[in-house]
C-alpha cells in the first residue's frame, strides 16, 4: 500500500503531541507556546493562557504545586549564555532532597535550552525549552548517600566529608571525632573549626581536589592539632586521601576525606632508622657542600688513588669531567707537582693531616696559587680508610703576602741600617723581631731571642726590675723609656737607653710595640767623669756622636759641643736658654719649653722629642735628654744633656703606622677611577668608583678582564699602547671609550705610571681613568664650529675683497665723468653748485667705505703674513696723535698717557697703530660740543694672568649700551648720525684684537664718556 507524501508537515500538531513537557520562548524570555504534556502538570491550566507571560511566572506556578525547576539565577545565566553559544542544561535545586526524606508529592525537573535561529541570517528567533523529570535519579542518589554514611560511621579509619567551596563539615565518623576532640562542627567550615590547619597545606589540597575533581593522597603526612582547652600542640602522622564527591550530574559538590593514623608506626620506624638517615643526610650535605663551594674537594683511597672530585674543580680548570680521575694531577704544573705528591705520600705514610701550597692552571691557562689542607679519616677499626683534600685559591693572598714580604724586607733593610738596636713586640709585649744590629751586638741567634729571650743579655741583678717597668708600660699602653746595661757578644756590658712606642689600629687598640735601644755608655761615662773635671767633660762631649750641652741650675745653657755648632751653623758665643729655643720647630717650641721648665722646677730628669732646624733650614727629629748633677745636699749643681738624632727612627715609626693603608686611602679619595696592576699588566686593584661605573665585580675585571669594557674600535690601539708601556716601562696614556653598567660608552683619559723598587725593577703600575666625555664632545663641537667659522671668514674676506675691487673701477669712471662734466659744462641753475658739493661728498664716502673694506681684508691677510714684534706704546701713541693734530688743535683736546707699568707689548705694529688711530679719532669725532675732549691712554698688567691691558678712555658723547650693546661690533653699525662715518671702525678694531687671541670690552655712560679695554 502506498501513500503520497504530505505537501507540508503540521509542526503545531507534532509539538502538541510530544510526550515530554516543552515550552517555546522568545529571545526576551516570554512564553510563546507550551505543549500538552506541560499543560497537564498541576497548576498550569490551559496552554492558551500562557503566551506573552514571563518564564518566571511559569516557574512560580510549578513550584507552588511542589515541582522544582532550576533556580532563577540559573535561568538568567542560561538565557544569557544560550543567546551567543550552545544549548544549556540547567539543574534543579535539590538540596532539600539530601537534608530530609523526599516527599512523594514533589518532583524535580531538569531544563534544556535549545536556541532556534533563522537559516539565512542566524538571528535568534526562539528558545525551545525541554523539561525532564529527574526525581528518581535524585532519590537514588540520596539513598546511596545515606547508606554510605552508615558504612563510614562504622569504619575504624578517620573519615569526614565536607561540602561546598568553603569545605563545610557534612559528616564525621566516631574515629575522626575522637582524634580531633570533637572539634568538627557540622555545617561549619573546616578553617573555622581547625585554624591551625590553614598553614599546613591541607586546605590548599582540599581546594585543588574540589576545583579539579582529581583525587589526592599523602603518605605519613605530618598533622599538628592544638588542644582546645590546654593549647597543647600534638603532632600526628596520617596516610590520607581526598576523593571528590559528585552529584547525579557529575558536578563536584564536596570532598571525602579518608585517613589512617600511622603516628606510632612512623615514630617507631624513624627511631629505628635515625642513625642511618643521619649518616645519609650528612653524606648528602657533604656532597652538596662540596658541589657548591668554590673549593676543590678531592677524596683519596688509602693507596692515594683519587675517588672523588667535586664539580667546581672541572669548572675552574676546564678539564673533562669524563676523563680518568687521576688526570686531575695534570692541572698542577710540573714544577709544583712534587710538592703535592710529597704531601700525599706523607699523609699515606703517617695518617696525619698536612697542608701545602702550589699553583694550579685555570681554564684560561693562567697559573693561580692554591693552598690544600689534607685530612685523613679511619674506618671502624681505626685503620686509614682514605683522606680528603680541600684546596682553596689564595692567589690574591699570596700576592699580598709576597708584597708584604717585600715591604717587610724593605723595612728590615731600613731598620738594619739605623744605629740603634731595634725590635718589635706584639700587644702583650712578646718580642718577635730584632734588627741585625741587635744580633751583631749580642751575638745571639733569633731562636735564643724569641719571646722573653732578651732577658738573657741583661744584667741578672737588674733584669727583674727592668721587666716589671716594661710590663707596666705595656699594660698601661703608654710609651716606655728605661736605661740599663746589655751584655755584648764579647761579654762586656754597655749602657743603653731603651724606648718603645705603641702602634695602634684604626680603633685605637694597641697591636704592636716598636722599640729601640740607643747606646749611651759613653754618655754615662761622661756624666760620671764630669763630677771630677769640667775640661774632661768638654773633651768627651766633643767626641760623642750626639749633640752635648750643659746648663746652669736655673736652666741657662752655657755649653754646646762642636757637633751641635756644626749642625746649627751658629756660633756658640750667643747661645742661651731663650736663644736655643729659636732653632726648635714652632709647632714644638711651647711643648719643649714647658717640659724644660718643669724639669728645672722639679729638679728631675728632662726628656723631650722635637724637631731641630739644621744649618740649611731643614728640620730633623731629636730626642733631648738631661740629668742633673747634685751636691751632697741634693742641690742641683749643673745640668748635663744630649740631643740624639732620632729622625730615621721617627720616619720608620711613621712608615710602620701609615704604609698599610695610606696608598689605598689615597686612591679611594681621588675623583678618578683608579687601579693598580702588577709588572705583567694584570690588574690587582680597582677603586670603588670602578665598580659603581661598570657594575662589574673584581672577579670579572681582574687580570685583563677590563678588555671587555673598551670600545671595539679603541681596543687595538689601547692594547698596543699598554703592551708598549709594559715592555719599556714608559708612562701609559690613552684616550678611549669605556662601557658603563648601562651599556653606554664614555670617553676617558687613561694614564698609568710605573713604581719601581730599589733595584729599578717595576713592582706595580698605578693608573687613573679621568672622565673627559663632555670635554671630548665640546672639543669636537668646537673644532667643527671653528672649521665653519674659518670657512665663513674666508668667504667673507673674499667677498669683501671682490666687492671692494669690483666697485673701484665703476666709481673711478663715475668720478672721471663727473670731473669732466664740472670742468666743461655750464650750469644755469643756482642750486647746481650745492648739488655738485653733495655728489663730491657722496663719492668721498663711497671711497672711504671701499678703503675700509680693503683694510679689513688687509688686516686678515697681514695677520697671517706679518709676525708680532715688541711695540713701545708711548712712541706709537705720540705718532697717532701727531697724525690727528689738526683735529686736536681745533677741539682743544688734551691727552694723559700712562704706560709706565707696561711700556711694551707683543703685537703687529701696523695693526696696533690702526687700533689706536680708530679709538682716538672716534674720541675726537664724538666729543660733546662745547666740552674739550680729554683722552686717557694707559697700560697695566692683568692681576690674574699678568698679560697687558690697554685702556682708552674719553669724556665724549658715550654709547647707549642697553640699546646698542649687542650691535656694537657689527659691520656698518653707527650710533651717532650728526657726524659722517662708515660704521666699520669698531668692527675692524674688534677683528684685529680677536685675531691676536685677545678681547675688547666696552663700558660707557651717555654724555659722560666711553672706556675701551683691550685684553692682549
Amino acid at each position: 500500500m502506498s501513500t503520497s507524501a504530505p505537501s507540508a508537515l503540521d509542526f503545531e500538531l507534532l509539538f502538541a503531541a510530544l510526550p515530554a513537557p516543552f515550552v517555546v520562548l522568545n529571545p526576551d524570555g516570554q512564553v510563546l507556546a507550551l505543549n500538552a504534556a506541560l499543560a497537564k502538570l498541576p497548576g498550569i491550566g490551559a496552554a492558551t493562557d500562557w503566551p506573552g507571560q514571563p518564564l518566571t511566572a511559569l516557574c512560580a506556578a510549578l513550584l507552588a504545586q511542589g515541582h522544582h525547576l532550576p533556580p532563577a539565577d540559573a535561568w538568567a545565566a542560561g538565557l544569557l549564555a544560550v543567546r551567543t553559544g550552545e544549548p544549556q542544561v540547567l539543574e534543579p535545586n535539590w538540596k532539600n532532597l539530601q537534608e530530609q526524606p523526599y516527599p512523594a508529592a514533589q518532583a524535580y525537573w531538569q531544563a534544556t535550552l535549545q536556541p532556534v535561529r533563522a537559516p539565512a541570517t542566524a538571528e535568534l528567533r526562539y528558545l525551545l525549552v525541554r523539561l525532564l523529570d529527574v526525581t528518581e535519579q535524585l532519590q537514588a542518589a540520596a539513598t546511596s548517600t545515606e547508606q554510605l554514611r552508615q558504612i563510614l560511621a562504622q569504619s575504624p579509619a578517620l573519615i569526614a566529608t565536607v561540602e561546598g567551596p568553603e569545605h563545610r563539615f557534612a559528616f564525621t565518623n566516631p574515629g575522626y571525632n575522637a582524634m580531633t576532640e570533637h572539634r568538627a562542627l557540622l555545617g561549619h567550615p573546616l578553617a573555622e573549626c581547625f585554624p591551625e590547619l590553614v598553614g599546613q597545606g591541607f586546605l590548599a589540597v582540599l581546594d585543588q581536589v574540589y576545583r579539579t575533581g582529581e583525587a589526592f593522597g599523602g603518605q605519613e603526612t605530618p598533622l599538628v592539632l592544638t588542644h582546645p582547652d590546654t593549647g597543647e600542640r600534638r603532632k600526628f602522622y596520617v596516610d590520607f586521601s581526598y576523593q571528590s564527591l559528585r552529584d547525579y550530574t557529575g558536578q563536584v559538590t564536596g570532598v571525602l576525606g579518608f585517613a589512617v593514623d600511622v603516628t606510632d608506626q612512623v615514630r617507631t620506624r624513624r627511631q629505628a632508622k635515625t642513625l642511618t638517615a643521619e649518616m645519609t643526610r650528612r653524606d648528602e650535605q657533604v656532597r652538596a657542600i662540596t658541589a657548591s663551594v668554590p673549593v676543590f674537594i678531592l677524596n683519596f683511597d688509602p693507596n692515594g688513588a683519587i675517588t672523588y672530585i667535586n664539580p667546581y674543580f672541572y669548572e675552574y680548570t676546564g678539564t673533562d669531567p669524563t676523563a680518568p680521575l687521576d688526570d686531575a694531577w695534570l692541572a698542577i704544573p710540573d714544577d709544583d707537582r712534587p710538592v703535592a705528591s710529597s704531601l700525599k705520600a706523607a699523609t699515606m705514610a703517617t695518617g696525619q693531616p698536612g697542608k701545602a701550597t702550589f699553583r694550579c692552571r685555570r681554564h684560561d691557562g693562567a697559573l693561580r696559587w692554591f693552598q690544600t689542607n689534607v685530612q685523613p679519616y679511619t674506618d671502624a677499626q681505626g685503620q686509614l680508610a682514605g683522606f680528603s683534600a680541600a684546596i682553596i685559591e689564595i692567589h690574591e693572598l699570596q700576592e699580598r703576602t709576597e708584597e708584604l714580604t717585600r715591604s717587610r724586607a724593605d723595612f728590615a733593610a731600613l731598620a738594619d741600617n739605623i744605629a740603634q738596636l731595634a725590635w718589635i713586640a706584639d700587644a702583650t709585649g712578646h718580642i718577635f723581631w730584632y734588627n741585625q744590629q741587635w744580633y751583631d751586638f749580642t751575638g745571639a741567634t733569633p731562636e735564643e731571642m724569641q719571646g722573653w729571650g732578651w732577658m738573657q743579655v741583661h744584667d741578672p741583678a737588674l733584669v727583674a726590675g727592668v721587666n716589671v717597668r716594661y710590663l707596666a708600660a705595656i699594660q698601661a699602653g703608654q710609651p716606655w723609656e728605661d736605661t740599663f746595661p746589655l751584655r755584648r757578644h764579647d761579654g762586656q756590658f754597655r749602657w743603653f737607653l731603651s724606648r718603645a712606642r705603641p702602634i695602634r689600629d684604626a680603633s685605637g687598640t694597641v697591636v704592636r710595640w716598636f722599640g729601640t735601644n740607643t747606646d749611651v755608655t759613653e754618655l754615662r761615662a761622661l756624666q760620671q767623669r764630669l763630677s771630677n773635671s769640667e775640661e774632661e767633660l768638654r773633651i768627651q762631649a766633643e767626641s760623642l756622636p750626639q749633640q752635648v750641652w750643659t746648663a746652669s741650675p736655673d736652666g741657662a745653657v752655657d755649653f754646646y759641643n762642636h757637633r751641635t755648632t756644626a749642625y746649627l751653623g751658629e756660633s756658640m758665643e750667643k747661645n742661651g736658654t731663650a736663644y736655643w729655643l729659636n732653632f726648635v720647630h714652632p709647632d714644638d717650641r711651647l711643648r719643649v719649653q714647658e717640659r724644660w721648665q718643669a724639669a728645672i722646677s722639679s729638679q728631675r730628669y728632662y726628656e723631650a722629642e722635637f724637631r731641630l732646624r739644621r744649618y740649611d733650614g731643614q728640620y730633623r727629629w731629636f730626642l733631648g735628654q738631661a740629668q742633673a748633677r747634685r751636691d751632697p745636699g741634693g742641690q742641683v749643681l749643673k745640668w748635663y744633656g744630649t740631643n740624639t738624632d732620632v729622625h730615621q727612627q721617627r720616619q720608620l715609626q711613621e712608615q710602620v703606622l701609615a704604609s698599610q693603608s695610606r696608598f689605598q686611602q689615597l686612591l679611594e679619595t681621588l675623583p678618578q677611577m683608579t687601579w693598580t696592576a702588577n709588572s705583567s699588566g694584570s690588574a690587582t686593584y680597582y677603586s670603588q668608583r670602578w665598580y659603581k661605573f661598570t657594575g662589574a665585580t673584581f672577579e670579572q675585571l681582574q687580570n685583563w678582564g677590563w678588555e671587555q669594557l673598551v670600545h671595539p674600535d679603541d681596543l687595538f690601539g689601547t692594547l698596543n699602547k699598554w703592551n708598549h708601556s709594559l715592555a719599556t716601562g714608559e708612562a701609559f696614556e690613552d684616550e678611549s671609550r669605556w662601557r658603563d653598567q648601562h651599556g653606554q660608552y664614555r670617553w676617558f683619559l687613561v694614564r698609568g705610571e710605573a713604581i719601581r723598587d730599589k733595584h729599578g725593577a717595576i713592582s706595580v703600575w698605578v693608573g687613573a681613568h679621568t672622565d673627559i666625555h663632555e670635554f671630548k664632545q665640546v672639543r669636537q663641537q668646537l673644532e667643527a664650529q671653528n672649521a665653519r667659522l674659518t670657512r665663513t671668514n674666508e668667504d667673507l674676506d673674499n667677498f669683501i675683497y671682490t666687492a671692494s675691487h669690483d666697485l673701484k673701477q665703476p666709481i673711478n669712471n663715475m668720478a672721471g665723468i663727473f670731473e669732466e662734466l664740472t670742468r666743461t659744462a655750464y650750469f644755469r641753475d643756482p642750486d647746481a653748485i650745492k648739488l655738485i658739493s653733495y655728489f663730491e661728498r657722496a663719492l668721498a664716502r663711497i671711497y672711504g667705505t671701499i678703503d675700509d673694506l680693503s683694510a679689513i681684508v688687509q688686516v686678515q691677510r697681514q695677520q697671517q703674513e706679518m709676525p708680532a714684534e715688541a711695540v713701545e706704546l708711548a712712541p706709537l701713541a705720540d705718532e697717532v696723535i701727531s697724525s690727528l693734530q689738526d683735529q686736536v688743535r681745533q677741539l682743544g683736546a688734551t691727552f694723559e698717557l700712562d704706560f709706565a707699568t707696561c711700556p711694551m707689548v707683543d703685537f703687529v705694529r701696523l695693526h696696533l697703530q690702526s687700533v689706536f688711530f680708530n679709538l682716538i679719532s672716534n674720541s675726537l669725532k664724538y666729543a660733546v660740543p662745547g666740552r674739550p675732549p680729554c683722552i686717557r691712554l694707559r697700560s697695566t698688567p692683568d692681576l690674574l694672568t699678568g698679560r697687558p691691558i690697554i685702556t682708552v678712555q674719553d669724556n665724549g658723547l658715550g654709547i647707549d649700551l642697553e640699546r646698542f650693546g649687542p650691535q656694537l661690533f657689527q659691520l656698518f653699525r653707527r650710533f651717532h648720525s650728526h657726524v659722517e662715518g662708515t660704521g666699520m671702525g669698531l668692527y675692524l678694531i674688534n677683528r684685529v684684537v680677536q685675531n691676536r687671541g685677545g678681547r675688547l670690552e666696552v663700558s660707557s655712560v651717555v654724555n659722560e664718556g666711553t672706556t675701551f679695554r683691550i685684553y692682549l
